[in-house]
């Protein structure tokens, strides 16, 4: 019989995408088998607003970052009094405040995952100290542990690849409805186009915009439905959104593309696309890509980052170029 834990998430982002949904996961997944979670958020988050609405218990602390001694502390003293076997982060700057907080607490296992690439070299003695105390680091793909082990002071053998994974209950093409769809708007006739996933130059969305207009000459009954939003207080992506919507007014688009914002059921939208596309510049792992794929949906992805991993180099989708969706 497998012996029960107790694990900490923590996870102090305000946003809400893969890496935050990777947490509610983690939750249901290693509750299912038993074990007991306890969760560390930001308050009035949107992952904390979802794991308390889950039923998963979650306290709220204010975010810190890097040296926060108070954080620290208090930290170490909760780890000890709800006799945690298994700290979980999910960005690793938060080593920084959770690293010193289990120095000599040996039996705690610190588990990251690695979920961003990085680009500058973190191997002088201090980083080493801080990273020391990790004891396994977990990519999305092969592809990002062989971009991080030159960057971090993480010796190979702690590193393992987990790709994110869907509920296959949730994400499935039985979900795809005539009904459904006219209640977007569209008829049997259109082709349903549809990109999902925070609205961010590199994700490549203008991009994608440029393509979809080029080839309506063509294919008059082709639609495009761009679902998500810029995250709130972030002014380049808010700008970026901007930049899209006159897009599409410039070129008279507006009975073509329809912005369906933030959907808290995307599993409805994915079974309902005839073409899922993910024009990304940089993507480490690509959850939408797995979500469509589950959902019975083609997928035409960007050569970037994880994402040809995730589609076998072009046997289970289409791969392209970034930025030459045109070509």
């Amino acid at each position: 019989m497998t012996e029960k834990k107790r694990f900490l998430h923590i996870c102090l982002s305000e946003s809400w995408g893969g890496l935050e949904m990777a947490v509610s996961r983690w939750n249901q997944i290693l509750e299912e088998n038993g074990h007991h979670n306890l969760n560390i958020c930001t308050p009035e988050s949107p992952l904390s607003e979802d794991l308390k609405a889950s039923g998963h218990k979650t306290i709220e602390w204010d975010s810190a970052r890097y040296f926060a001694p108070d954080f620290t502390y208090k930290l170490r003293a909760l780890v000890q009094k709800e006799k945690i076997d298994v700290v979980i982060i999910q960005n690793l700057r938060e080593l920084w405040i959770v690293s010193p907080a289990l120095w000599g607490l040996n039996k705690v296992k610190l588990v990251g995952f690695t979920q961003m690439l990085i680009g500058i070299k973190k191997k002088d003695p201090f980083h080493k100290l801080i990273y020391n105390r990790l004891d396994h680091a977990l990519t999305l793909t092969d592809w990002q542990q062989q971009a991080l082990k030159p960057y971090l002071p993480i010796p190979a053998s702690k590193y393992k690849t987990i790709p994110n994974f869907v509920d296959c209950q949730r994400f499935h093409p039985g979900l795809r409805s005539d009904d459904y769809r006219y209640q977007l708007g569209y008829k049997p006739e259109h082709f349903l186009i549809g990109v999902v996933g925070r609205i961010d130059e590199q994700k490549g969305q203008i991009e994608l915009l440029q393509a979809f207009q080029s080839i309506l000459t063509d294919f008059p009954n082709t639609r495009l439905l761009v679902v998500g939003e810029p995250t709130m207080g972030e002014s380049r992506q808010q700008e970026y959104f901007l930049k899209i919507k006159d897009f599409v007014r410039d070129h008279k688009l507006e009975k073509q593309v329809q912005f369906f914002g933030f959907q808290k059921e995307p599993h409805k939208v994915f079974a309902n696309l005839d073409l899922f596309v993910l024009p990304s510049y940089r993507e480490t792992f690509g959850y939408v890509v797995v979500e469509a794929m589950a959902s019975g949906t083609l997928v035409l992805g960007t050569q970037a980052g994880g994402v040809p991993e995730i589609l076998g180099d072009g046997e289970y989708g289409f791969l392209c170029e970034p930025s030459r969706l045109c070509g």
